[in-house]
């Protein structure tokens, strides 16, 4: 359900064959029960690798932060989201 709704351009199935781009989309837009259903489904590991890849520059400043705070990771020293790099 959570890759229909978040990643809508593509079947779920394509959707899944990358799981840290639905979990980007989920930290970025979600609503809290569908970030939870997410948490429980993948783990908090997971959410913490995205935050370290390239996926982030798909979150805003306001989520980039809250998630950072929210797995208790260390805010970076750039203490800024990641930039989305044009294409």
């Amino acid at each position: 359900r959570l890759a229909r709704v978040y990643i809508w351009w593509k079947s779920p199935i394509e959707a899944l064959k990358s799981p840290e781009h639905l979990i980007a989309q989920v930290m970025a837009l979600a609503t809290w029960e569908d970030a939870r259903r997410a948490l429980d489904h993948f783990g908090k590991a997971h959410f913490s690798k995205v935050l370290r890849s390239p996926y982030a520059h798909s979150l805003n400043s306001k989520s980039w932060y809250f998630w950072l705070r929210y797995l208790k990771l260390e805010i970076p020293k750039q203490r800024h989201a990641p930039l989305r790099k044009a294409s």
